[in-house]
C-alpha cells in the first residue's frame, strides 16, 4: 500500500472516530426542569406558570393548592416545542379564580418538590409592594458576569415583581441552536438565583419589555421578529393591543405597569401614543412605564432621531397623567438619574447651547427641569459593559450618572463636555428595588453584594394644577 493510501486510511479511521465520540447536544438531563412564573394579567387571582423539561407522560400536568389546603387541583398545561430543540418542550398553565395575597404550593412533571408562589394583594399593604427592575443582561454574551449575584440581590430584598427593561440574550431576532441554549441558560440562570434558596422554591413572577437586542433590526423590526422573547414570556404579546409587544399589566388599584416597545418592533407614535394615552389609568396609585431605549440617553446623542421621537411621542402622556412619577430605561449600560422632568409652554431662559441651556424643544413647547416631574432612572447594569457617559455638571438633565470610566465622555451637539476631573462612578453594574408606597416611592439602586448604594425618595404630593397640563398637537 502506497503512503498517500495509508495516509487516506488513517484520516478516514480518525474521522469516524471523532464522529462516533461526539456527544449528542443534551441542553438539559432527563430528569431536570427548569422553571419560571410569569406576571399574569391579574396577578391578585391568577398565575402563569412554566417549565422547560423533555417530553414525558404526566410532565404536562400542574397539582396546586393554597397551602393550608389538603387536596390539590389540577390542570393540564399547554405544550410547545422549543425551536431547534426538539426534544424539549415548554410546558406553560395559567390558574385562576386564586385568593389575593395567599400562598399556593404546586408540582409539577411528575415531581414531589414543593414549590410555591404568592399570589398579589389587592389592595397596597402599609409596607408597601418591592419590585425588581433589571436590564442589558446580555446573558453571556458582553460585559461583567455578576448576573448570579444581581438577581440574588433581588431576590433576598423581597421583591414581589422582576420587571426587564429589554436585553437578556443576545439574539438578534434569529433563531438557532445557540440562542436557544442561551435563553434556556438564561431561564435556568433565573430559576437557581431568583427562585431558589436555602432548598426553598418561591416562584417570583416576571414582566419584561423588549430590547434591540430581542430583535433586528435594532429599530424598526415587526412585533414577529422577537421570536424567543414572545415564545418563552406570555406577555405583553397577549395583552391588549394583542400580538404587540407593548401592554400594560394593572395590580390591584395601586399599580400599573405600562410595558412600552421604544420603536424596536413598533412605532412608539401613532397607534402606541394612543394606547398609551387612553390605557393610563389614573384611578391606579401608581403607573410605572419601563422601556428600553431612553428618551434621555446618558451615552447616546439625546438629539438623535431615535430618542427624540421618544419624546415626542410619549413626554406629554408621561407628564400630564398625575400618577406617573418615575419611568425605567435601559439600553445605554450604566446608572443613571434624570432631573424630575416636566412640560412647559414658555421657552426657558437659559444658555444658547444645547448641553447648558436645560430644555428640549417639543412641537413648540418644551420639555424641562419641573418640581414634581418624571423621574428616569437607568440604564442597564444586569450584565452589561460600561460605557462613558455624559458629564452631569454639563447635561442639564442628568441628575447623576454611574460607571467605571476615569472621566466623562465629551461632546454632543459640538458642545464639549469638559472633563471636571471627577470619576463618574464605582457601580454601573446594579438593579433597582423600588418601593411603591401609598405616600412615596422609593428607588434603591443595589450592587452585586445586595447593598444599596443610592437610595431616592419621590414624596407623592401633588403633581402639577389642571392648569399646568401642556397638551401637544
Amino acid at each position: 500500500m502506497s503512503i498517500n493510501k495509508s495516509r487516506f486510511l488513517i484520516i478516514i479511521i480518525l474521522l469516524i472516530t471523532i464522529t462516533g465520540c461526539k456527544k449528542e447536544d443534551k441542553t438539559l438531563p432527563d430528569d431536570e426542569v427548569i422553571v419560571y412564573a410569569q406576571l399574569a394579567k391579574d396577578p391578585t387571582s391568577e398565575a402563569v406558570i412554566s417549565w422547560i423539561a423533555k417530553e414525558r407522560e404526566g410532565y404536562d400536568i400542574i397539582e396546586y393548592k393554597e397551602i393550608d389546603e389538603n387536596i390539590y387541583s389540577k390542570k393540564k398545561a399547554n405544550i410547545k416545542t422549543i425551536p431547534e430543540k426538539e426534544d424539549l418542550r415548554l410546558y406553560t398553565a395559567k390558574l385562576e379564580d386564586l385568593s389575593p395575597e395567599s400562598w399556593y404550593h404546586f408540582r409539577i412533571a411528575g415531581q414531589n418538590i414543593k414549590r410555591k408562589f404568592q399570589t398579589l394583594p389587592s389592595r397596597l399593604p402599609s409596607e408597601g409592594i418591592n419590585v425588581g427592575i433589571a436590564g442589558d443582561a446580555h446573558y453571556k454574551s458582553k460585559g461583567h458576569d455578576l448576573h448570579d449575584e444581581l438577581t440574588r440581590a433581588m431576590r433576598d430584598n423581597n421583591i414581589r415583581i422582576l420587571v426587564g427593561s429589554g436585553d437578556y440574550v443576545d439574539c438578534e431576532g434569529e433563531l438557532g441552536v445557540e440562542q436557544t441554549r442561551s435563553w434556556i441558560d438564561f431561564l435556568n440562570m433565573l430559576d437557581q438565583n431568583l427562585n431558589q434558596k436555602d432548598g426553598s422554591y418561591n416562584y417570583i413572577p416576571l414582566a419584561f419589555v423588549i430590547g434591540n437586542h430581542e430583535t433586528t433590526p435594532n429599530f424598526g423590526g415587526e412585533p414577529e421578529d422577537a421570536s424567543y422573547l414572545r415564545f418563552f414570556l406570555k406577555y405583553p404579546n397577549k395583552l391588549e393591543p394583542k400580538g404587540k409587544n407593548y401592554g400594560s399589566i394593572q395590580i390591584g388599584d395601586y399599580l400599573q405597569l405600562m410595558m412600552m416597545d421604544a420603536g424596536h418592533t413598533s412605532n412608539p407614535g401613532d397607534e402606541q401614543r394612543e394606547w398609551l394615552s387612553a390605557t393610563v389609568d389614573e384611578s391606579i396609585k401608581h403607573c410605572v412605564p419601563v422601556m428600553h431605549a431612553s428618551p434621555f440617553p446618558s451615552v447616546r446623542d439625546p438629539l438623535d432621531s431615535r430618542y427624540e421621537s421618544l419624546r415626542l411621542a410619549w413626554m406629554d402622556v408621561f407628564y400630564n397623567k398625575l400618577n406617573i412619577r418615575v419611568a425605567f430605561d435601559s439600553h445605554d449600560h450604566g446608572w443613571k438619574r434624570t432631573v424630575p422632568l416636566g412640560l412647559v409652554k414658555n421657552k426657558p431662559d437659559h444658555g444658547n447651547n444645547e448641553a447648558e441651556k436645560g430644555y428640549f424643544s417639543l412641537n413648540n413647547k418644551y420639555i424641562t427641569e419641573k418640581d414634581n416631574g418624571v423621574v428616569f432612572f437607568g440604564e442597564g447594569g444586569w450584565g452589561s459593559t460600561s460605557r462613558r457617559r455624559w458629564n452631569p455638571a454639563t447635561t442639564w438633565y442628568i441628575e447623576d450618572v454611574q460607571d467605571r470610566m476615569s472621566n466623562y465622555k465629551r461632546g454632543y451637539s459640538g458642545v464639549e463636555h469638559k472633563n471636571d476631573g471627577k470619576q463618574a462612578g464605582e457601580y454601573w453594574e446594579h438593579v433597582y428595588i423600588t418601593n411603591f408606597k401609598s405616600d412615596a416611592i422609593i428607588v434603591n439602586s443595589v450592587n452585586p453584594s445586595g447593598e444599596v448604594f443610592y437610595n431616592h425618595k419621590i414624596d407623592l404630593q401633588e403633581k402639577h394644577v389642571a392648569n399646568d397640563m401642556i397638551i401637544l398637537n
